[in-house]
């Protein structure tokens, strides 16, 4: 708390007022870092704009920015000084084929010394975490090879999986709790396919027309009762040795809309389950799509 009014009470550091990051800025950031991302796949990519053309097939950024602040550096008296920071909020969405396929919320804050180089991380930082984690899943559709290899230049071997008529595409998973380590993220390869390829029962109505997206948003954990879809933890009962059921909770959207009961991912997902009564979410976006067909097929 003494620092927080330190920070609000300690003389402002003279600097240059800081320019607001603006929609086109941000829609050009984020078409450039799609197609940062396919080339270092190898997949042909232009940016021009706000819109990445992927194999001669453009896909169009929209974005608002919704919160841009900029707090100038604060003196705490002799050599002691407190860095800027620069907050951005935006809402960001891709059009494939002329239609919104998908809309999300991002936000991020840099500190530093210096304010510039704080407008500049906060936007780079922004967009190439959303790449990641919606992004990809979208190229890699675009692209429609079944291998994904825009996801597995993101160190996540998790090939389309075939649903139908449909396959479906993965980005890199979103995982939040207490005590748990992002970095864990990458090693769950395994658990993101186990997800994907139980979507079947979300995307049996869709058509083969465009592209959709199946968005998985779970809670596990947390406490209190199991609820209806619980899931046991695969512990091996020894003597003395106790399991309880861990609560799954959450929804499913099918191209934005609620599109089924996640009770039907409970029991062939792989869940990375919390430990001690913590709350885990995930969230897991997929992008399904017709893989086109080969010659003589």
């Amino acid at each position: 708390m003494l620092l927080l009014l330190l920070f609000a009470c300690g003389p402002q550091i003279a600097t240059p007022e800081l320019p607001p990051i603006d929609d086109a800025e941000v829609a050009t950031a984020a078409a450039t870092i799609l197609c940062n991302a396919a080339e270092q796949a190898g997949v042909a990519c232009s940016a021009q704009g706000a819109v990445a053309s992927l194999r001669e097939r453009p896909v169009e950024v929209s974005a608002s920015v919704t919160n841009f602040l900029s707090l100038a550096p604060r003196s705490l008296g002799g050599d002691q000084r407190i860095p800027g920071e620069v907050q951005l909020a935006v809402e960001l969405a891709l059009w494939v084929d002329g239609a919104t396929l998908l809309t999300v919320e991002q936000s991020h804050a840099v500190s530093d010394a210096d304010l510039d180089a704080a407008r500049a991380k906060v936007l780079d930082e922004l967009v190439q975490r959303w790449v990641v984690t919606y992004g990809s899943a979208v190229l890699d559709a675009v692209a429609a090879d079944p291998g994904a290899p825009i996801l597995s230049a993101l160190g996540m071997k998790v090939p389309a999986q075939p649903l139908g008529e449909l396959h479906a595409w993965a980005a890199y998973p979103v995982l939040r709790g207490r005590g748990f380590d992002p970095r864990i993220a990458s090693k769950m390869g395994a658990n993101v396919q186990s997800m994907v390829a139980a979507l079947g029962p979300f995307t049996e109505d869709l058509s083969t027309e465009g592209l959709h997206t199946v968005q998985v948003k779970a809670r596990l954990g947390g406490g209190g009762p199991p609820g209806p879809c619980g899931i046991l933890p695969p512990i091996a009962m020894t003597p003395g040795a106790t399991s309880s059921i861990v609560p799954l909770e959450g929804q499913v959207l099918v191209d934005g809309q609620p599109g089924g009961d996640i009770c039907a991912l409970s029991e062939p997902v792989a869940w990375p389950l919390p430990a001690d009564g913590a709350l885990l979410e995930w969230d897991q976006l997929a992008v399904m799509g017709v893989v086109p067909a080969g010659p003589g097929e």
